[in-house]
């Protein structure tokens, strides 16, 4: 394919870089991150197919290069490649999830920090969005499933803020985590052990989350200011 003309690569700016990870399930995701930047940025509408093939796969790279010697124009391009990324199912989708669920439980350690937490969060808004495509998930399932993947000494830790929906969860990420921070070296010694624990009854039986006692669900009227920032 042709080059950018120069006055393109002279006035192009710096953009957080799409990805996309080759599956059917998140290539919509990944053109429409890709859109919003171009936008973002004022990259010309004309040369959208082009740049977009910087981003793909080299094991995809033949079929999307074809697709866009027939169909330059961009939103042609995009309605003729996603004919080959067919949406799966919803029951493909909601396998996807428990998969995705299941591998965060057998290794509880991923979540026993802020850092971990907001990695898994992100994570898990992908699998639930392709079940969106399909019904509308009510907030108390998409807490519900969330926490299934959480070390069972955190989840215990959240539901002690009975969370009702995901921006309450992040809430009460980050007061659980501002309390682990203020633990003596004897609480952090017990908190180490029961972040491999499975046990969920056994943590919220445990000190650490009988000592915990969070602002009261009657407050959840009053602003609250999320803080997603992780640990450095």
């Amino acid at each position: 394919m042709d080059q950018l003309p120069p006055f393109v690569l002279n006035n192009r700016k710096p953009v957080p870089e799409p990805t996309w990870d080759g599956t059917a399930e998140t290539v919509r995701w990944f053109i429409r991150d890709f859109t919003w930047l171009c936008k973002r940025y004022d990259f010309p509408l004309a040369y959208h197919v082009q740049e977009i093939m910087s981003y793909i796969p080299s094991s995809h790279r033949a079929v999307w290069e074809s697709v866009a010697q027939d169909h330059p124009i961009w939103d042609d391009f995009v309605k003729s490649i996603l004919g080959y990324y067919p949406q799966p199912s919803l029951a493909n989708s909601s396998c996807r999830l428990d998969k995705f669920i299941s591998e965060f439980k057998m290794r509880p350690h991923r979540t026993y920090n802020k850092d971990g937490l907001f990695s898994y969060l992100h994570q898990f808004t992908i699998p639930l969005g392709a079940i969106e495509r399909h019904r509308t998930v009510p907030n108390s399932e998409k807490v519900s499933r969330f926490s299934e993947g959480l070390a069972p000494i955190i989840r215990a830790l959240i539901d002690k803020h009975n969370p009702q929906n995901m921006d309450e969860v992040i809430a009460a990420g980050n007061a659980a985590f501002d309390y682990v921070l203020s633990f003596d070296p004897k609480k952090k010694e017990l908190f180490n052990i029961l972040v491999d624990s499975s046990d969920l009854e056994n943590c919220r039986r445990s000190v650490i989350v009988q000592g915990y006692t969070p602002l009261s669900s009657a407050n959840r009227d009053q602003p609250v200011v999320l803080q997603c920032q992780t640990n450095t």
